[in-house]
């Protein structure tokens, strides 16, 4: 896999669209500071357009604040290229949409699969890994590093084995496994095959014996069935003559039945007709009562128009006294309103002076204590001094003496005044008034009019009761109207009832003469039934017995046939089981689980054990550069336990100190160590057949190293970086930007991130 070109939209912190073209980077430097999305670009938007990955839930992909975000990635492999689109929608409850294409000449080809997880299996096959897979190989990160050299020796052996597509020779493992069994079913069933034949051919003498019998049986039955047939037929012709009787017959009494149903049908619309009559008759005789009925109806109803006009107009007057006396009651209450409201107005105006005359009084008397004080105190007697000018008591009895006069004069108007006289004047004139004269007036004139009604609510009602049955009345009279015009159509009908009943009480008389006794039509056809069903039986069973010999014929011959053609099968079959048997057994050599050929004991063991010598030779390269030389690491294969030899992948490092495991090296060394193997690792993913990764992402390992470390850690890249397509090393270390041909600088504000691409 080579990247080619890398689209993110509003992903982590790249909000808006930003294009990155790989397809001319070999070896680039990814630099920013911490924080401005060297890692979103370098590993987290790949791994999430090839595998769907993401840190956190799905939607923290997405930058805060957006609701779509998208990482396209286009990559070539094989000789082909490809494009990877996947989409991320926080709306709602999320959604996630994944494209995938081939991109040719002629255009793009759609490869997605029916749902999101068959596209997902599209694109790994096509890439042959796992995200697992491409973590532990192409990328490199302060946290995964570590990651092979931490790693028991079975999970070791597991990432060598994803590295080689080694799961390859288990499935054909799996596959050998399945075609033995399927070898051994099928040559079971040949087996079976075989003994069932020799049963079957060994019945053919019996068959011929049984072939001749059958052929006798077969010509016997088909003469008594013709004999059958014979009888059948006369006894059908029978049938048919007493069928056309028995037709006749229920005819002419059907004709009498229905006759005899007509008669009584008549019979009640006779005595109907003569009801309805009488009900008409009796109904015009009751005119002369509903005339009597009606007009006293009437009567009654101008009655209760009259007394209705009473009412009304007594219950006017009964409102207007309510009225009446309202006001009145309102004209007292009014009056003593506002006769409280003067008196309060006056006693209000007479406190309020009192309180200023009050205050205003006691104001004199205390500039009076004060202007005693010119004649008490020696020194204001000395005339103005120094002294005198500056004491404050003199000052104010001064002020005071000046003030009493105006005081006074002010005390004498206010005592002259009487502010609330006007309002004592109103309330002595208010309370000669008498309140409500001409509202008493009217309510004794409205109170007299309604003494002059003469109301009885009594007679209203009896009235009223009487003229109720008005409607009733006119409704009788209106029936009886409709009697008269309906009785002479009532006779009439009356009459042509009675003359039909006489016609079919002849009719009837008639038929009953004719007919007499009923033949027992039932026994005569059940005795010929009965007769023609038993010959039908004979016939049938004599059918049966016939195509009975016709059917054990054609199958005695088939099984003859069958029988002859199985001893001619038996030898084949048995020649196509001894081949199935040695299929089987080769089958089994190379699918055992145990000690077969493509079980990981087998080819996958040896083919781990080649690619080891490779990937220890690659790490060394790495960790000699980085190490000046010092340092230089094993892979064992085999440990020495109690028992002999063991089978492991144990990871030894020698220095000046000699061999010792990886775990006892300090950190640095350590680091040394894994950066060494994650290129070896990711220089295997690169050259294995089927789908290469020729990626290669370190994502700050060399920010442990010192200055000269990381000198090293540079000129060792240059050394290897020929062995892959793209070298992303993603620092956030000043000092390393000039030390690649490429610069990638990611930089952050307050909009975001932004990226962009410099070539040396």
């Amino acid at each position: 896999m080579r990247p080619r070109r890398l689209v993110l939209e509003n992903i982590h912190s790249f909000r808006g669209r930003h294009e990155i073209d790989l397809s001319g980077v070999s070896l680039a430097v990814l630099s920013g500071q911490n924080g401005a999305g060297k890692s979103t670009l370098a590993a987290d938007s790949l791994l999430y357009a090839l595998f769907g990955e993401a840190r956190g839930n799905a939607d923290t992909i997405v930058t805060e604040g957006e609701q779509i975000g998208r990482v396209e990635f286009e990559f070539s492999l094989n000789g082909d290229t490809y494009m990877v689109s996947r989409q991320r929608s926080t709306k709602g409850s999320g959604k996630t949409t994944t494209a995938f294409h081939k991109l040719t000449e002629d255009g793009p080809v759609v490869l997605d699969g029916k749902s999101e997880r068959e596209t997902q299996e599209k694109i790994e096959q096509v890439l042959c890994m796992t995200a697992d897979l491409l973590r532990q190989t192409a990328f490199s990160t302060q946290g995964n590093a570590a990651a092979f050299a931490d790693a028991k020796p079975a999970d070791r052996k597991q990432v060598l084995a994803s590295i080689l597509n080694l799961d390859a020779w288990e499935r054909k493992a799996e596959t050998a496994r399945a075609m033995a069994r399927n070898a051994q079913a099928e040559a079971e069933g040949l087996e079976r095959q075989v003994y069932d034949l020799d049963a079957y051919a060994a019945q053919v003498p019996a068959l011929e014996s049984q072939i001749a019998e059958v052929t006798e049986r077969q010509a016997d039955a088909a003469k008594r069935q013709e004999v059958a047939e014979a009888n059948v037929r006369n006894l059908q012709a029978d049938r048919e003559e007493l069928l056309t009787k028995q037709t006749q017959d229920q005819a002419a009494r059907k004709e009498l039945t229905d006759l005899q149903g007509r008669e009584s049908g008549v019979k009640a619309e006779y005595q109907a007709a003569t009801q309805r009559a009488e009900q008409l008759r009796t109904r015009v005789a009751l005119r002369l009562e509903a005339e009597a009925a009606l007009a006293t109806a009437r009567q009654a109803q101008a009655e209760s128009d009259r007394l209705e006009g009473l009412r009304q107009e007594a219950q006017r007057l009964d409102q207007a006294v309510l009225l009446a006396e309202s006001k009145v009651n309102t004209a007292h209450t009014q009056h003593r309103g506002d006769l409280a409201a003067l008196d309060a107005l006056v006693k209000s105006k007479r406190t309020a002076h009192e309180r200023e005359a009050s205050i205003l009084t006691d104001q004199i008397a205390d500039r009076r204590k004060q202007t005693a004080v010119l004649d008490t105190v020696p020194c204001a007697a000395t005339g103005a001094t120094a002294m005198v000018e500056q004491c404050p008591l003199i000052a104010q009895a001064r002020e005071a003496q000046t003030a009493l006069p105006m005081m006074e004069v002010a005390l004498e108007a206010l005592q002259a005044e009487i502010p609330w006289a006007d309002d004592e004047t109103k309330a002595t004139a208010l309370r000669a008034i008498t309140p409500g004269e001409a509202e008493a007036a009217a309510l004794e004139a409205l109170r007299a009019d309604r003494a002059l009604v003469q109301y009885d609510p009594a007679a209203h009602a009896k009235a009223k009761t009487d003229a109720a049955t008005l409607e009733t009345w006119l409704g009788r009279l209106h029936q009886v109207e409709e009697a008269e015009a309906q009785l002479p159509e009532a006779f009439s009908a009356e009459q042509a009832r009675r003359a039909e009943l006489n016609e079919l009480t002849a009719r009837i008389a008639e038929l009953t003469a004719a007919l007499g006794a009923e033949a027992d039509w039932a026994t005569l056809l059940r005795d010929n039934a009965t007769f023609a069903a038993e010959k039908q039986r004979m016939v049938a069973c004599y059918r049966t017995d016939l195509e009975q010999c016709l059917s054990d014929l054609g199958g005695l011959r088939s099984r003859l046939e069958a029988a002859q053609e199985a001893a001619g099968r038996i030898e084949p079959l048995r020649e196509q089981v001894g081949k199935l048997v040695r299929r089987r057994q080769l089958l089994t050599i190379l699918g055992s689980p145990r000690d077969g050929a493509f079980s990981k004991g087998g080819i996958p063991a040896l083919l781990i054990e080649q690619a080891i010598p490779a990937l220890q030779d690659a790490a060394n390269e790495v960790l000699e550069t980085l190490s000046d030389g010092r340092m230089s690491l094993e892979l064992r294969t085999q440990r020495q336990v109690a028992k002999g030899l063991a089978e492991t992948l144990d990871l030894v490092v020698s220095d000046e100190r000699g061999p010792r495991l990886y775990e006892s090296f300090s950190g640095g060394e350590r680091m040394r160590v894994d950066l060494a193997l994650r290129v070896g690792l990711s220089e295997m993913l690169a050259a294995r057949a089927g789908a290469r990764c020729e990626l290669l992402v370190l994502d700050e390992t060399c920010a442990p190293l010192d200055q000269q470390g990381q000198a090293q850690f540079v000129e060792c890249l240059a050394r290897v970086a020929d062995r892959f397509a793209t070298v992303l090393v993603v620092t956030h270390l000043g000092d390393l930007k000039d030390a690649f041909p490429t610069c990638i600088q990611v930089t952050k504000n307050g909009d975001g991130s932004r990226v962009e691409v410099t070539t040396r």
